[in-house]
């Protein structure tokens, strides 16, 4: 048996088990194995193709392959997702407005916040932070309270919202960034030693977050989320609790949040 002959046998042979596991239920679509058997076997179909000048065989091939490819890459993100998902404690589901009122406890009366939402034209705090976050009809979405069961661990993990000041000055232009990449910023790091909120960080936390496909999105909570990085990569330990309100976001693309003028 020649070269071409053992690739394009092996090829088929790998396509033909994925199939007749996937008939019997052995193994689901949504399976892995079964995606990454349609990757290997299409490879080598392709290969198979090539060496015999069959250029509609490889084209099939290579769309299969494609597919193959996507779905792979897709179960690696879910599983990861999986993972991450043994640091939260689900407590309860939480209506928007319930959400929102937390929001505005934790932000509303802070003197900062304040001057800067009537600078930029806003009435009240509940006018400005609708105006935020807008785009992502999140009074039409499902939440969820969750505890985060090791915030020092968990939450440099998450990702930074993706704020338009936040993407010129901290992302480098990328439209988000796990809050491990962004504490390693300078001014990142100058920011929060000039605000001590490592040194007066506070013990019970509340955050909102988008969980998408990547991971977590942070809406609330950003400037503590970069302490929280900031100080794990410090090795300092923090004694704080943590709830976070999520929604999940099918969406990859979140829309953006903010103007370039804005904190957040």
């Amino acid at each position: 048996m020649d070269n071409t002959t053992i690739i394009g046998a092996s090829g088929t042979l790998i396509m033909l088990i994925g199939f007749l596991l996937n008939q019997k239920n052995i193994w689901k679509n949504s399976d892995i194995r079964y995606d990454a058997a349609n990757l290997v076997g299409s490879v080598l179909l392709i290969n198979y193709a090539i060496l015999l000048h069959s250029l509609p065989f490889a084209v099939l091939n290579f769309v299969w392959a494609a597919a193959s490819f996507k779905d792979v890459m897709k179960s690696f993100k879910k599983s990861a997702m999986d993972q991450n998902e043994k640091y939260l404690k689900f407590i309860k589901p939480i209506a928007w407005d319930e959400v929102f009122n937390l929001w505005e406890e934790n932000e509303a009366k802070q003197e900062y916040w304040i001057a800067h939402y009537k600078k930029r034209g806003f009435n009240s705090w509940k006018e400005w932070r609708a105006d935020t976050i807008k785009a992502i009809d999140s009074r039409n979405k499902t939440w969820e309270l969750h505890e985060i069961v090791n915030p020092m661990e968990y939450v440099p993990r998450f990702f930074g919202g993706p704020f338009r000041s936040w993407i010129k000055n901290v992302y480098q232009g990328k439209k988000t960034l796990s809050f491990s990449e962004i504490a390693n910023n300078p001014q990142i790091q100058k920011n929060i030693a000039a605000s001590k909120i490592i040194e007066n960080f506070p013990s019970d936390n509340f955050f909102i977050g988008l969980k998408t496909i990547d991971g977590i999105v942070v809406i609330e909570g950003m400037h503590r989320c970069c302490a929280i990085a900031l100080a794990a990569k410090k090795r300092k330990a923090l004694n704080i609790r943590a709830n976070i309100a999520i929604s999940v976001f099918p969406d990859k693309n979140i829309p953006l949040f903010g103007s370039l003028n804005s904190p957040t």
